[in-house]
C-alpha cells in the first residue's frame, strides 16, 4: 500500500513550535497550495513536522516561504463536544525543502531537512 504526498506551496502562518511530553520538537504550519486547473482556488493543508525537521522549519522558514513537502496523508476522526463526528486532515512531513534562498550565505544544510537527519 502507498500513502505518499508531495506538495509545493507557500507557508501561510508563522510556524508554531511545541514540544512533546518527552521533549521532542514538533512544528506545525499551514501550507497554501494553488490548484493547477482552477487558478482562483487554493487548498490550505495542515503540515506537522518532528525532530530535526521541526527545528529546521522553526529556525529557517517563515510565513510566505516557498517550500516542498514530502510526507503522508493522515485523517483522524473524533467526536466534538456536541457529539458530532468530525475529521481532521494533516500531512506529517518526512522532509521539507526550502525552494527559495534568502541570501547568498545560505548553505545546502539550511535548505533541506528530513527524517534521515534525526
Amino acid at each position: 500500500m502507498i500513502n505518499s504526498v508531495v506538495l509545493v506551496g507557500r507557508i501561510v502562518n508563522k510556524p508554531e513550535m511545541t514540544y512533546s511530553k518527552k521533549g521532542d520538537p514538533i512544528c506545525k504550519f499551514k501550507l497554501a497550495v494553488p490548484r493547477a486547473f482552477k487558478k482562483d482556488e487554493t487548498d490550505f493543508i495542515n503540515i506537522v513536522t518532528f525532530g530535526k525537521t521541526a527545528q529546521f522549519v522553526a529556525q529557517y522558514l517563515d510565513k510566505g516561504a516557498l517550500v516542498g513537502v514530502e510526507g503522508r496523508l493522515q485523517i483522524r476522526e473524533y467526536v466534538n463536544k456536541d457529539g458530532v463526528k468530525m475529521w481532521w486532515t494533516d500531512v506529517p512531513a518526512n522532509s521539507i525543502q526550502s525552494l527559495e534562498k534568502k541570501g547568498s550565505n545560505d548553505s545546502s544544510d539550511e535548505n533541506e531537512a528530513g527524517e534521515n537527519d534525526w
